[in-house]
C-alpha cells in the first residue's frame, strides 16, 4: 500500500538522496527540485523524473565501515567499473533503470577504490558488478593491467557475467595474470529461433569462442540460462542443456524468465501469454521457484518440468564431486554427492508413483527440496523426527482410509525397528530408506569411496531382508490364524 511510504527514490540516488536529507535536517518540506524521486502529497503521488550521474569517477568510495558483522577476509569487495548498457535484451531492465547510454570509470579511479578497498578494509577478493566490464576491451585491459602493476594480489570475479562477443585472447590473459578466478557468460539459450529473438546483438559461436578463450586462459567459467523467453518450450531447453553439457562449463544456473515491467517481454507476454502472479511475488535469482507467467505452447507444468530437469544434471554433479575432492575439499563433495542422490530419488520415486498425493519426510533438507520441486504444500506432511514412540500416532495418520498412500524417509540408529514396525502398522506406507551421511570421523576421500557405498548397500539390503522377513512373518501368521478358524 502506498499509505506505508512516504518517499520513493528512483534509478539511482545517491545525489537524491543526500538532496532529501540535507532538506528533511533543514526542516524544509519542498521536494519538488530534487530529481529521481516521489512522494505523496495530499493523498496525491508527486514525482520528478530521475537523472542519471554522468561522472562517476567524482563520486566518492562506499563507506563499507558503516555495515556491522561483514567478514571482509571471506566477502568480496562490491566493485561497480561502470554503469549502463546500449544493448536491446528484451528481458532486461537495466536499460530502463541506469540508461542505454554506457557510462565508464576511468581505470585509475577504479584503482584507487581497490587500493582504499584493501588498505582501510581488509579485503582480498573483489567482485565486479557490472552489466559491461568489457564493453570497452582496452579500458579492460588497462584496468588489469593497472592490477597487476600496483601488485594488488587480490582474486576477483566477473559473476556478472560480461558479453560472448567482447571478449579475447589477450584480454582473457590479462584477467587471468590480474586474479581474476572465474568468468561468467549469458548464455540464456541454444535455441537459434529463441535465441534470435531475444535481441542480444550476439551469437551461439560467439559463446562457444568466448567459453574457449577463458578456459584457455586458465579461468572457470559459468553459463546463465533462462527458462521460459518467447519461443521457448520443452524441448528447445532440451537442446540447450544439451549445448551446455557440450561447452564443459565449470558450472551453470537456471532460472525462470520474469517479464519486467517496461521491457518487451512484459509487451510480449501481455499479448501472447498469461500472468500467473503479481511480478512484486517473483524474484529472478531464488530458490523458491515461482512461474509467473506461461504460454500456450509452454505452459506452467511444463516449465516447472524443464527446470527440474535442467538444473539437475548427474554428469555435472560428477564433475563438481571430482573437483572437491581433486582440491581436498571432501565435506563439499559430500554435500554434492547426498544432496543429488535426494534429488536423483525424488524423480525416480515420483516417476514411478505419479499419482501419489502425500509425501512424509524426516529431514528438514528433505523438505525443503521437495518444496522447492513444487508439490502442494497441503499434500506435504512434515516430520522433523519420527522416534518409535510416535509410530503408532503417525501410522493413524497414514491409514489408507486417510490418505492415498505416502512415502517415508526414515535414518538413524532405530531405521530397521521403525520400518518394520510401520510396515506393519500401516501396509499403504511406501518406505524409502536414506543412505546416511559418513560420521565425522570418515570425513576423507575414502567416505565416496566405492567400498563404503557397497556397504551402505549391503546394510540397505541387510534391512530389507528383515523388512520381508517380518512381511512375510506378518502374512503367514494371518493365514494360520485364518486356517485356524476354518478348521474350527
Amino acid at each position: 500500500s502506498l499509505r506505508e511510504f512516504w518517499f520513493f527514490f528512483l534509478n539511482e540516488s545517491e545525489n537524491s538522496f543526500v538532496e532529501f536529507v540535507d532538506k528533511i535536517a533543514n526542516g524544509k518540506d519542498d521536494f519538488t527540485r530534487i530529481n529521481g524521486i516521489a512522494y505523496l502529497k495530499n493523498s496525491e503521488v508527486c514525482w520528478q523524473p530521475p537523472e542519471l550521474i554522468e561522472s562517476l569517477n567524482d563520486m566518492v568510495f562506499p563507506s563499507i565501515d558503516v555495515i556491522e558483522g561483514v567478514n571482509y577476509d571471506s566477502f568480496p569487495y562490491p566493485l561497480l567499473t561502470s554503469r549502463g548498457c546500449p544493448y536491446g535484451c528484451i528481458f532486461c531492465c537495466v536499460g530502463i533503470s541506469l540508461g542505454k547510454k554506457w557510462r565508464p570509470r576511468l581505470p585509475l579511479n577504479v584503482i584507487a577504490e581497490l587500493e582504499n578497498a584493501k588498505r582501510k578494509f581488509g579485503f582480498s577478493q573483489f567482485e565486479i558488478l557490472d552489466d559491461n566490464f568489457t564493453f570497452d576491451l582496452e579500458r579492460a585491459k588497462e584496468i588489469c593491467s593497472l592490477i597487476i602493476e600496483k601488485k594488488l594480489n587480490m582474486s576477483w570475479y566477473c559473476h556478472n557475467g560480461i558479453r560472448a562477443d567482447k571478449i579475447d585472447n589477450e584480454l582473457a590473459d590479462l584477467m587471468k595474470k590480474a586474479g581474476c578466478q572465474s568468468c561468467a557468460l549469458g548464455i540464456e539459450t541454444a535455441d537459434p529461433k529463441v535465441f534470435e529473438n531475444i535481441k542480444k546483438g550476439e551469437s551461439l559461436e560467439d559463446i562457444s569462442r568466448a567459453v574457449k578463450i577463458i578456459k584457455e586462459a586458465g579461468m572457470k567459467t559459468v553459463g546463465y540460462f533462462i527458462i521460459g523467453l518467447p519461443h521457448d518450450s520443452f524441448s528447445s531447453v532440451i537442446k540447450t542443456i544439451e549445448f551446455q553439457n557440450s561447452l564443459g562449463l565449470d558450472d551453470f544456473m537456471y532460472n525462470i524468465a520474469v517479464a519486467y515491467p517496461g521491457t518487451k517481454l512484459w509487451e510480449y507476454v501481455k499479448q501472447n501469454g498469461s500472468f500467473l502472479m503479481d511480478v512484486e511475488d517473483v524474484s529472478h535469482f531464488s530458490d523458491d521457484v515461482k512461474i509467473p507467467f506461461e504460454t500456450a505452447y509452454f505452459t506452467q507444468i511444463d516449465r516447472k518440468r524443464a527446470y527440474n530437469i535442467a538444473s539437475v544434471q548427474i554428469e555435472n554433479q560428477a564433475l563438481k564431486i571430482k573437483n572437491f575432492l581433486s582440491s581436498k575439499k571432501v565435506n563439499q563433495a559430500n554435500n554434492v554427492f547426498m544432496g543429488y542422490f535426494d534429488e536423483l530419488r525424488y524423480r525416480i520415486i515420483r516417476t514411478a508413483y505419479p499419482d501419489t498425493e502425500i509425501i512424509v519426510f524426516s529431514s528438514l533438507a528433505d523438505w525443503l527440496l521437495i518444496k522447492q520441486l513444487s508439490l502442494n504444500d497441503h499434500n506435504l506432511f512434515h516430520v522433523e523426527a519420527v522416534g518409535t514412540g510416535s509410530l503408532y500416532q503417525l501410522s493413524q495418520r497414514l491409514k489408507p482410509g486417510n490418505v492415498q498412500a505416502a512415502f517415508i524417509s526414515l535414518r538413524g540408529l532405530l531405521e530397521p525397528m521403525q520400518m518394520v514396525a510401520l510396515l506393519l502398522l500401516c501396509p499403504n506406507v511406501i518406505i524409502i530408506h536414506r543412505l546416511a551421511k559418513c560420521s565425522k570421523s570418515f570425513q576423507s576421500p575414502i567416505c565416496l569411496n566405492r567400498i563404503v557405498i557397497f556397504c551402505f548397500f549391503i546394510f540397505d539390503a541387510f534391512v530389507l531382508v528383515i523388512v520381508w522377513v517380518f512381511y512375510v512373518y506378518n502374512n503367514l501368521k494371518i493365514k494360520i490364524s485364518n486356517l485356524f478358524k476354518r478348521i474350527r
